[in-house]
């Protein structure tokens, strides 16, 4: 059980990891990473490997072949069997493998450098289609109909800016509610 909720986290950590490996690339150049975080290659002398993202990445792979050892000795008759005890390692392997990532998640995030002009430029009008759905829908438009409408839009009146400015809903990306998870998180150590 124990690591099966590990693995829920590290599951997280790894879809960050590959998404922070993805947009680190030249193709797309919205992140980079303080020297702190990175390393040499061993033979292209321009380059810096994030090696810390992807060790991150594959620390799953560890907590899910734990999982797969101690299932594997699960299969035995009822009451105490020695062999159990072999499940020691696997268990505490997980979770020190999670340990291990989560403490170098902070410094992690504070060696990230967003390319804000790349990420801007890389918003076009099409991914405002919902946008004006939804606006639409406001004006009293049926969702069908807006959709449609915005389905065969391009252009769009509204900036990513304005986009973003719009989601207010609890957990949109203008309304993250880190202040209510504070509060609760504060309550729990109390």
């Amino acid at each position: 059980m124990t690591l099966h909720s590990l693995s829920y986290l590290m599951s997280d950590v790894r879809r960050f990891s590959w998404d922070l490996s993805l947009f680190m690339s030249s193709e797309f150049d919205f992140i980079k990473l303080a020297s702190s975080h990175t390393t040499g290659s061993s033979i292209m002398p321009n380059k810096n490997n994030p090696d810390i993202v992807e060790m991150m990445r594959a620390g799953l792979s560890v907590v899910e072949g734990a999982i797969q050892q101690t299932q594997s000795l699960l299969s035995l008759p009822s009451g105490y069997q020695r062999d159990l005890q072999l499940s020691k390692e696997p268990i505490l392997k997980g979770m020190e493998m999670t340990r291990q990532t989560f403490a170098l998640l902070p410094g992690l995030l504070t060696a990230m450098h967003f390319n804000q002009d790349k990420m801007t430029a890389a918003i076009t009008p099409e991914m405002m289609a919902t946008d004006r759905a939804l606006k639409k829908v406001l004006e009293g438009q049926s969702f069908r109909n807006a959709y449609l409408d915005s389905k065969q839009t391009v252009q769009s009146d509204m900036t990513a800016e304005q986009s973003v400015a719009e989601r207010v809903s609890l957990g949109g990306a203008a309304n993250l509610g880190l202040d209510v998870l504070k509060k609760r998180f504060g309550s729990l150590i109390d």
